[in-house]
């Protein structure tokens, strides 16, 4: 079910944005998307948090403008953006856990 909601999170952001067809129905987005609403709704899932699903889409909305910014600036140099955005953003939201526990 996170996966489902994590790509369609991300064809609808990435459509917003303008993002090139083409890379959306590839599935560049949704990609790292899945992978990021996964790994941020796991890490944030406890009984006190309620807010956990919530946390991994926001991170899934997210992901979406990091690939699409490092796809630009790899692109040159013949280089793909794999899984660096899904990275980026998960320690990202790490990060933000350790400034804001109650997040």
């Amino acid at each position: 079910l996170y996966a489902v909601i994590g790509n369609a999170v991300a064809i609808i952001i990435a459509f917003l944005l303008g993002g090139e067809r083409s890379l959306i129905t590839l599935g560049l987005y949704g990609y790292n998307a899945i992978l990021t609403i996964l790994a941020v709704s796991a890490v944030f899932k406890s009984e006190h948090n309620r807010f956990a699903f919530l946390t991994g889409i926001i991170s899934a909305c997210l992901t979406v403008p990091i690939t699409a910014g490092l796809s630009t600036y790899l692109l040159p140099y013949g280089l793909p953006a794999l899984t660096m955005p899904f990275v980026l953003c998960s320690w990202l939201f790490l990060g933000a856990r350790k400034v804001l526990p109650n997040l």
